[in-house]
């Protein structure tokens, strides 16, 4: 197998989050919004490109602070109260998140493993996650002591996995 040198990574990242709270009557309370992270790749470095059998079959140099990589991503997030009575509420909640850097994990025993953190950029996409849950909240016996419980459902898209076994040490 040929080796290349492991390339260098510059990133930037720039968030900005619009929200709002609003009661819709007596009982219902609304909170919702959108984070807006913008991801960017910057040189210098060197980017592989590669075939569908992923080797490499071309790579470009990048200049200092030319950028080769950008991702916006748009998370919206929307959460919704609504009063059962002065000690009780049930809760519903909707978000996407974004994760910009991957972890690329390879246990090359039962007693050592090696974690390698790669930011997003032309050969990997951002991880992304939606999650649902639903909730009920209630005071105990007009004490201090709360319970509650909680349901949730999440869903991931641009999950990456190595084959079993993959050499990340060199690679």
């Amino acid at each position: 197998p040929v080796a290349f040198p492991i390339a260098k990574y510059h990133s930037m990242e720039y968030d900005f989050y619009l929200g709002n709270d609003q009661l819709i009557g007596k009982r219902i309370s609304v909170s919702y919004g959108v984070r807006l992270p913008v991801w960017q790749d910057l040189g210098p470095t060197t980017v592989y490109h590669f075939d569908g059998y992923h080797h490499v079959i071309d790579s470009s140099r990048v200049a200092n602070l030319t950028t080769y990589s950008v991702f916006f991503s748009p998370e919206p997030r929307i959460n919704v109260r609504f009063i059962l009575n002065d000690r009780s509420s049930l809760k519903a909640n909707y978000s996407r998140t974004t994760q910009f850097f991957q972890v690329l994990s390879s246990s090359v025993s039962p007693f050592t493993s090696l974690e390698v953190w790669a930011p997003c950029g032309p050969n990997i996409n951002p991880q992304k996650a939606d999650l649902v849950s639903l909730g009920y909240y209630t005071q105990v016996f007009r004490t201090k002591l709360n319970f509650s419980a909680e349901v949730f459902y999440k869903m991931f898209h641009n999950h990456i996995d190595y084959k079993d076994h993959a050499n990340l040490l060199f690679n």
